[in-house]
């Protein structure tokens, strides 16, 4: 037997019978904010929080969805709302306990109601593009040239950076990233990132690149004619690989310096060859003597492993989703082309083979055809 205060306090309750229930999925996110306020304020229930103002954008590089769920949530609700997009599922355990409609009409209080609300399959409840996600991103600023790590813990699934399709795949530690870029012929602006219906704008910052003179032998600046026709096949098979790059992930983590050394030239750098041709340094030049070890900064497969007339000894490796490493002036190959490679495995000597002053690596990052700043790349995951 309950007691009378028992009692009297169930009767201060709005009860709602399952007919009800529909009156709230039908509902616009508005109704779902006050009677989610209301519970928290009557039933001191602070597991979630359902807010209706709109995006931020913070200076943390950060965009703060309207649904955000409370640090004290079940790490398996977490989990589970992520691998959903966002959307709460009929199948979804918050604090373990199975969300159920009550038989008994009189049981059906304001709570459970908005339970049921909330783990209604997505088809019954507002979409995902009106619960806008969480998303990271680095370097901040984003600047003219960069690389650019997108990071969400929502989930996974395809998006859209300057036009370009990109893929949130999982990181390995429970959140989602994607790698992406601003090449270096992009107008400095705000860009949309197209993600799961939504979308995010993010500033590109205009940068500085000097500029440098070199002097190197004239047949690197003026090729005799009897090698140009090597030099366009050479083109023609680098513009085939950089086309063919499967849409599958092959890199995981954080790249990595290709050599224990410093480097000695920047990217960006616009180049003067014997006081005339110009030319843009795509790459980082590290100063590695002669017999060098160089290791991959990623895992992947090597895709071109020959000796090129400008690049010299040149290996290019595919990480996929259309993200290639190069490194040139080699010396010595110590893989074969169409290997599988490792992250940090020895793959080549050092060496000034090519257009090249002296003995040193380039190595280059190209993300979709545009080329990237490595030593941005090497510490987006620092």
């Amino acid at each position: 037997m309950q007691s009378a205060d028992a009692v009297a306090r169930k009767g201060k309750r709005s009860r709602m019978t399952k007919d009800n229930v529909s009156l709230i999925m039908a509902s616009n996110k508005r109704t779902l904010q006050m009677l989610a306020t209301s519970i928290h304020a009557n039933d001191n229930w602070p597991q979630w929080r359902y807010a209706a103002a709109q995006p931020d954008l913070t200076r943390s590089g950060r965009i703060v969805g309207k649904r955000d769920v409370d640090r004290n949530l079940d790490p398996q609700a977490h989990i589970e709302s992520a691998a959903n997009c966002g959307r709460l599922t009929e199948n979804t355990i918050i604090n373990r306990t199975p969300v159920t409609i009550p038989d008994s009409p009189d049981a059906m209080t304001r709570r459970r109601a908005l339970l049921l609300a909330l783990a209604t399959p997505a088809s019954a409840t507002a979409a995902a593009p009106d619960r806008p996600l969480l998303v990271d991103w680095t370097p901040l600023p984003v600047f003219v040239g960069a690389p650019i790590l997108f990071k969400t813990t929502a989930c996974a699934g395809s998006a859209t950076w300057l036009d370009k399709n990109i893929e949130f795949r999982s990181a390995g530690d429970g959140s989602f990233s994607a790698l992406a870029g601003a090449g270096l012929d992009l107008a400095p602006g705000r860009y949309p990132l197209v993600f799961n219906g939504q979308t995010i704008e993010i500033a590109v910052k205009a940068h500085f690149y000097p500029s440098s003179t070199i002097k190197v032998p004239p047949k690197f600046v003026q090729p005799p004619k009897e090698v140009q026709a090597r030099i366009d096949a050479e083109v023609a098979l680098k513009r085939a690989v950089f086309k063919s790059s499967p849409p599958e992930r092959l890199w995981q983590g954080a790249f990595t310096a290709p050599a224990k050394t410093r480097y000695t030239s920047s990217f960006g750098v616009r180049r003067i060859y014997n006081g005339s041709t110009q030319s843009t340094h795509h790459g980082l030049d590290y100063s590695a003597p002669m017999g060098t070890e160089i290791k991959a900064a990623n895992s992947g497969r090597a895709a071109i492993v020959r000796d090129m007339y400008f690049e010299g000894g040149l290996i290019v490796i595919d990480h996929g989703e259309s993200i290639f490493t190069l490194y040139m002036h080699l010396s010595e190959f110590l893989v074969k082309e169409g290997a599988t490679v490792q992250r940090g495995q020895g793959i080549a000597k050092s060496g000034s083979s090519g257009r090249a002053t002296g003995p040193h690596l380039h190595f280059a990052v190209q993300w979709q055809g545009s080329y990237l700043e490595p030593s941005t790349l090497l510490h987006l995951w620092t």
